[in-house]
């Protein structure tokens, strides 16, 4: 593949990448005026795209050179592979630059693999589609985006927009990209007939979502089922169940550090006892439905291996020796047996979280005890024992009940004190000695927390004495 990101300036990529969502309002407008989204520029806009890819075509000196433009998408099927194919087709028919485009689909897990590969490789497409957030940013922050501003004023391009989708395509106060589909829902779909026959009315609140569970797992029917292989699926889920619980706030408070995953949200959408209610109420179904121990095994598992990837997905740990062994149980089970085994699995598998959690903090903790000298941060922390830093806030406050950069402030503070009082090091030494390498904001700090500056504690230490 050649890297032609540098070949291609920003204004004939953008222009292009205007052109494909002007030709995706065709498709969606109809869907928008049904949801209430508006996330497509108007179709007479098609013009200026073509247009505005002309225009970026001349200042790359478009007259010599190769012509084709790589893009890579997830458009593999359906709807997707129709919208970014008539808008290819549209966008080669009107343009007058001579540009023709390359359209490399993919299928969207693979295409996540392939895209971290090519970039880290430096072999970046001319054009692709990607999600936004983390990984937009990280492509942006690694010099494979242009800020796209400029175009965005030229071409009138912020009034065809909703705030909530260019505000997904901004990074540090700029647009790095046109939205193609980033505001959308999760939507579940439900058997109509299944609803009728026992009696229950569509819910409209996640209460009345967990009361028709409830009746479902009674009358011996499974209500919900996942494909979470590749985990982002049953993730998708739980942070719309987070989100309608305490809303945006508790991610953003997360994401900047201000809050952690302990917040009331994120337990509410992934508690032990939920796990435990379902699987209590799956089983009592089992028995009273008779259910076939074919269906009770499958269903096990299941469940299992969903509990499982939800509560290990961001600790680093990619063993699934445990699935391997609870597969290995179930199999050939009958219905009663299936049951216990997977009930004993979910058992262990918190519990087993707990003795490793608690392992875990106090071997941070003796870390921490032990080099307090160092520059000690929670990302220092975590890369050593190879987990998240938001993995590590929440366990470590879970754990002790105290942030851990306050429990590092204060074990600074508490050795401060010790030297302090028991030596004739002068404050400056005392300082670095507890990691502070500016005096300054070494007093400022302890006195924040002592009430008094080092020199002045040390003065009320030697009156007592």
């Amino acid at each position: 593949m050649k890297n032609r990101m540098k070949k291609i300036t920003a204004l004939g990529l953008s222009a292009l990448m205007c052109f494909l969502v002007t030709a995706c309002g065709g498709g969606a407008q109809e869907t928008a005026q049904s949801g209430g989204e508006q996330a497509a520029a108007p179709a007479e806009s098609a013009d200026s795209g073509a247009e505005a890819a002309d225009a970026g075509a001349a200042d790359t000196g478009s007259d010599s050179g190769d012509k084709v433009i790589t893009f890579w998408n997830v458009g593999t099927e359906g709807a997707d592979k129709e919208t970014y194919e008539m808008a290819i087709r549209q966008f080669e028919e009107n343009s007058q630059s001579g540009y023709t485009i390359e359209n490399i689909p993919t299928q969207n897990d693979k295409y996540k693999e392939k895209l971290v590969i090519a970039m880290s490789s430096g072999e970046c497409p001319d054009m692709y589609t990607t999600w936004s957030g983390g990984p937009m940013n990280e492509y942006i922050d690694s010099g494979y985006a242009q800020p796209l501003d400029d175009l965005y004023e030229k071409y009138g391009m912020k009034e065809r927009f909703m705030e909530g989708a260019l505000e997904q395509a901004s990074y540090n106060g700029q647009l790095y990209a046109i939205p193609v589909k980033n505001i959308s829902i999760a939507g579940i779909y439900y058997n109509k007939a299944l609803f009728e026959q026992c009696g229950v009315s569509v819910p409209t609140t996640v209460s009345e979502l967990e009361a028709a569970c409830d009746t479902f797992l009674a009358k011996g029917i499974i209500p919900f089922t996942l494909a979470n292989g590749p985990k982002w699926t049953g993730s998708m889920y739980f942070q719309c169940l987070a989100a309608r619980k305490g809303g945006l706030e508790p991610f953003q408070k997360a994401a900047a550090g201000d809050g952690t995953f302990e917040d009331e949200s994120f337990v509410y959408a992934g508690e032990k006892e939920k796990v435990g209610h379902i699987f209590e109420r799956f089983c009592m179904a089992v028995e009273s439905y008779n259910l076939s121990a074919r269906y009770a095994r499958s269903c096990c598992f299941e469940l299992a291996s969903s509990v499982y990837f939800a509560r290990f997905s961001d600790t680093g740990n990619s063993a699934r020796e445990k699935l391997s062994e609870l597969m290995q149980a179930v199999s050939g089970a009958d219905r009663e047996r299936a049951c216990q085994v997977t009930a004993m699995f979910l058992e262990n598998l918190f519990e087993g979280e707990d003795g490793e959690v608690h392992e875990l903090i106090g071997k941070v903790k003796r870390r921490i005890h032990e080099n307090l000298a160092d520059d000690l941060t929670v990302a220092s922390l975590a890369e050593q024992y190879y987990v998240t830093p938001n993995y590590l806030s929440r366990l470590f406050k879970r754990v002790t009940g105290e942030g851990c950069n306050e429990y590092i402030v204060r074990k600074r503070i508490e050795q401060a004190k010790s030297l302090l009082s028991t030596t004739t090091l002068k404050v400056g030494e005392i300082s670095i000695m507890v990691g502070y390498h500016d005096m300054n904001y070494f007093s400022l700090a302890f006195k924040k927390h002592i009430g008094v500056s080092p020199v002045r504690y040390r003065e009320q230490v030697q009156r007592r004495e």
